[in-house]
């Protein structure tokens, strides 16, 4: 406030004269002293200001400065005028000015929250900020709101109160007290108007709640799907209870003091808090610091069933600010129930084939009727099933679900050591009082290109568009034992449904384990590899005393397939093979595993002298009788016109003789294994050798017999003599058990 030296009149100037007492020399007259006063108005030539006011004095004609508020608070203001050549040409004028004093200000809440409710959207929170001039004005007074941060303002702006909103349900402050709230107070008295501005500010709080990802869109229409998982009879988890939690957010926005909190609302035990690895049940309702929930997981339990769709609800309410955000979910209880691999019993075509566990009966048998993975009351059934090789195959499944589901997308996918198990495709399966009809999925892949055996495989199941709305998992099944062979097995065994000579696990398990089967993609690779097992891995022994068989029967041609792929573990005499054993063990599981065509037996008489070969279980050896009792035969002596005389003899103890040692023993017939391919017949021999397909069978005849004298000739198969030659396949449906 300043004062203009206009307001100080002229000064008046004033002369004095004066005559002191006095007599006149010439007339002797007296004077006495005397004053004479004139005055003249004169112009000063300089002013001098003060001004005081608020208990303080400024030499200024402007006074600034803080006065307290108030109304008709006084300003003082003097200017005196001077004249430098007279002390006394001065004048002093003075003015008092009155001053009302007011305080503009604004009131306010800290928080302004986001409902993040479907109402919400419709009727968001809504704050009232005041403008207050203190005291209020005699005159009239003007407002007006500018600044309001990322709100709006809802109604008037140009009164004494606002009310304002966030109309972005999903952007908060980006801080503390991040927004600014302006307003502008002009008020008028006496024609003369005096402005203030008042800027405060506030935050916009936002906070949030996602169950199992479903966001703000259809967390209230559709709401998340929790799978319902019931607690063991004891009460606690299950393990499959505890790997169906399902994750839920909670998060406030932005980072607040620490004394504040959310209050959470929550089903009875079906909201649960992970810190540093263990779980704490959370209340009904509990209020929870904004500051730690960046520092604990929390989980929704399903194991308490829905009754119908969204009946239970997670809510999050900062309270300070109204910010307020729920999650609706259904506890579904969605599961397989049976899954069939061999589901149709008729065909492999495009599914298992037929496999029983062993030959007995009726512990062997598998019934797949109910599928060969079931669960019954919390119990579960799981049996292996076996694929072909490079098929594309269907599984059918059958599912239980709440009342009110009636439709499904449902899928598996598969991890593990799966082996020609895979994922199966996404299915529409329909509900009708809770259960679904046997639906058929397609597998992701074709079944593998070689022998397999894999036990690890699992299929997490999971159901999108449940009701045509979202998804969640569902149970797991597994872990499943798959077996993979060639092609559906060969006589003698059959792939006709509930045969005794199905396919036996324990004998694919022999083949394809024990054996060295696995990873094989060709028939003669697998039988090779089996025939080098029974050859070499299976602690066999040839029956060097008299070349008995003891797994075949020559009299009704069964052979003891269950006791012979369990020789091994046997004692004593019980590992005993001569090549009729051999032969049959090569051909049964070889013809298990699915050849493109059967091996066969294959028997040669006469056979004669052999080459030193590597005689099972007993080595190098061309005299394979030297533990005999019993004599040989053996030509004695060929006269030049072609005169034969035989003789017998024990023969020399030594498994090795000389290769012209006539008295040593000799097959009198032998029987190998043989597979056509493409028109040659290849050998596969597990009792000499082993020959593992490198030789058909003349190149195999030539190199096995001994014939480079006159006398193996005649007694061996390069002669018709006194014995009529053999050299022929056998039927390969012998019965086996």
């Amino acid at each position: 406030m300043s004062a203009s030296p206009a307001i100080v009149e002229k000064g008046r100037h004033k002369v004095t004269k004066t005559w002191e007492a006095w007599t006149c020399r010439v007339c002797g007259a007296r004077q006495e002293a005397r004053t004479e006063v004139s005055h003249y108005d004169v112009e000063p030539e300089a002013y001098a200001w003060t001004a005081t006011a608020a208990g303080e004095t400024l030499a200024s004609s402007t006074w600034s400065g803080l006065m307290s508020k108030g109304l008709g608070q006084t300003v003082s203001f003097s200017v005196t005028g001077t004249r430098s050549a007279c002390a006394s040409c001065t004048y002093t004028a003075s003015t008092n000015a009155l001053v009302d004093v007011h305080e503009l200000s604004v009131s306010r809440d800290d928080y302004l929250g986001i409902n993040r409710t479907d109402a919400g959207r419709a009727d968001p929170v809504v704050k009232t900020a005041t403008a207050l001039i203190d005291p209020a004005p005699t005159g009239s007074a003007a407002y007006s709101w500018t600044d309001r941060g990322i709100c709006s303002f809802t109604g008037r702006t140009d009164q004494a109160t606002a009310r304002y909103f966030a109309p972005d349900p999903d952007r908060a402050s980006a801080s503390l007290l991040a927004e600014p709230l302006t307003v502008e107070a002009t008020v008028s008295k006496g024609g003369q108007t005096a402005s203030a501005t008042c800027t405060t500010n506030f935050t916009v709080v936002k906070v949030g709640v996602v169950a199992n990802g479903v966001g703000e869109a259809k967390e209230e229409t559709e709401g998340a799907f929790i799978p319902y998982v019931a607690d063991a009879a004891n009460g606690q988890w299950t393990e499959e209870g505890t790997n169906a939690l399902v994750a839920v957010s909670i998060t406030c926005e932005p980072e607040l003091p620490a004394s504040e909190s959310v209050s959470i609302t929550a089903p009875e035990g079906a909201l649960y808090a992970r810190f540093n690895g263990a779980y704490y049940a959370m209340p009904r309702d509990f209020d929870f610091p904004v500051r730690s929930l960046d520092d604990v997981e929390f989980f929704l339990h399903g194991h308490d069933e829905s009754s119908t769709m969204t009946d239970k609800v997670v809510t999050v309410t900062h309270q300070p600010s109204g910010a307020k955000d729920v999650a609706k979910y259904t506890s579904v209880k969605l599961r397989a129930t049976n899954i069939k691999f061999n589901h149709d019993t008729s065909s492999s075509d495009h599914d298992a084939i037929n496999i029983r566990r062993c030959y007995a009966d009726p512990a062997g048998k598998i019934n797949v009727s109910n599928g060969e993975w079931l669960e019954v009351g919390g119990v579960v059934t799981n049996e292996p099933f076996c694929y072909t090789t490079n098929r594309a195959v269907t599984v059918k499944a059958r599912f239980e679900a709440s009342n009110f589901i009636t439709s499904a997308v449902v899928r598996a996918a598969c991890s593990g050591a799966s082996g020609s198990l895979a994922g199966l495709l996404p299915t529409n399966v329909v509900f009708s009082g809770g259960v679904s009809p046997y639906v058929e999925f397609a597998m992701e892949r074709n079944t593998l290109a070689c022998i397999d055996r894999s036990d690890g495989g699992v299929l997490t199941w999971s159901a999108d568009s449940i009701n045509g709305q979202s998804g969640c998992t569902m149970n797991k099944s597994g872990p499943h034992l798959v077996y993979t062979i060639l092609g559906e097995p060969k006589p003698p065994w059959k792939n006709t449904y509930d045969n005794q000579e199905n396919a036996w696990t324990n004998a694919l398990e022999f083949a394809i384990v024990k054996a060295g089967a696995q990873g094989k993609n060709t028939d003669r690779d697998a039988l090779a590899a089996i025939t080098t097992y029974l050859h070499s891995g299976h602690g066999l022994v040839y029956d060097t005393v008299s070349g008995a068989p003891r797994y075949w029967n020559p009299t009704n041609g069964l052979f003891s397939a269950t006791v012979y792929i369990t020789a091994a573990n046997s004692a004593g005499v019980t590992n005993l093979v001569n090549c009729y054993d051999q032969a049959h063990g090569v051909v049964t599981l070889g013809n298990l595993l699915g050849l493109s065509v059967n091996a066969t037996p294959r028997v040669t008489m006469p056979f004669g002298y052999i080459n030193t070969t590597d005689l099972v279980g007993v080595g190098a050896c061309n005299n394979p009788f030297f533990d005999t009792t019993n004599e040989v035969e053996y030509i004695d002596n060929v006269t030049a016109n072609g005169i034969v005389s035989y003789s017998y003899c024990m023969p020399p103890a030594n498994r090795v003789c000389g290769a012209d040692d006539k008295t040593r023993s000799s097959f009198s017939n032998h029987m190998y294994a043989t597979l056509d391919n493409e028109g040659t017949n290849y050998v596969f021999d597990a009792c000499a050798g082993p020959i593992i397909g490198n030789l058909n069978r003349d190149a195999y005849l030539n190199m096995t017999i001994d014939h480079s004298t006159t006398e193996e000739k005649l007694l061996g198969f390069y002669t018709t003599l006194r014995v009529t030659r053999i050299d022929q396949g056998l039927p390969v449906s012998f019965p086996i058990k």
